[in-house]
């Protein structure tokens, strides 16, 4: 593949195009990962705190909604 247009401007333009295109990926990328981050930050939490609170309850009283909440939030299958 040839890639020597006539004329310099072109080049120019191809190299800033490129640069564009991929800034803006890796914003995107990025952008995704915190949001990703957080979401998985508050999950965890969650189910630390449903953990903690089965570990330290004793065999017949009541969990509350706190196992409902995990079930909504964390999806189990795999």
């Amino acid at each position: 593949m040839n890639f020597s247009p006539k004329n310099k401007t072109t080049n120019i333009f191809l190299v800033i195009g490129s640069f564009i295109v991929v800034s803006l990926i890796l914003w995107n990328t990025n952008s995704f990962f915190k949001t990703f981050k957080e979401e998985e930050r508050l999950k965890m939490e969650i189910w630390a705190t449903a953990q903690s609170e089965f570990l330290q309850s004793a065999e017949d009283v009541d969990l509350g909604s706190l196992h409902l909440k995990v079930f909504r939030t964390i999806p189990l299958h795999p």
